[in-house]
């Protein structure tokens, strides 16, 4: 028998699992990947006006994570979830797809609440949530991957 430390792999296998972590410790956060994007509208089309319905109709599944709060007044908060490594010391810049950036940058002008939650994984099965405004988190742009050229593929 081989043991293998999810902590030091790297791929999306990491970034599935911290956004189940990030569901578990935010009360009412829908998972895109995770929710049929029917339903999604059948519960919660009513909150959202228009524009913002059109724009998570062509965005759902590139939208890590969706929380409406439906009152006093309805507001739609959008969420990019990164999962990270706490075994080394240091602080790192997140890093984000031209893509990404895009759409958040987009839902922001249509006055959604975009927020970047970061997953920290500790040892012993602990794990930290941190919570930032996109518009104010650090990050870079990433080398361009296939996805960033939909319409090319």
């Amino acid at each position: 028998m081989q043991l293998y430390n999810l902590k030091k792999m790297c791929g999306t296998f990491k970034g599935y699992i911290g956004e189940c972590m990030f569901q578990l410790s935010q009360k009412g956060v829908i998972l895109p990947r995770y929710f049929p994007k029917d339903k999604f509208f059948i519960f919660f089309g009513n909150y959202i006006d228009e524009k913002k319905k059109a724009f998570i109709e062509k965005n759902y599944f590139s939208i890590d994570g969706i929380k409406i709060i439906k009152s006093p007044i309805p507001k739609v908060l959008l969420y990019e979830v990164k999962t990270k490594n706490k075994f080394s010391s240091g602080t790192y810049s997140l890093k984000m797809t031209s893509h990404c950036q895009e759409i958040y940058s987009e839902a922001l002008s249509l006055g959604f609440e975009v927020y970047v939650a970061q997953i920290w994984l500790h040892g012993n099965w602990f794990y930290e949530v941190i919570i930032e405004d996109f518009g104010s988190c650090d990050y870079y742009i990433d080398d361009h991957k296939k996805y960033d050229y939909k319409e090319e593929l």
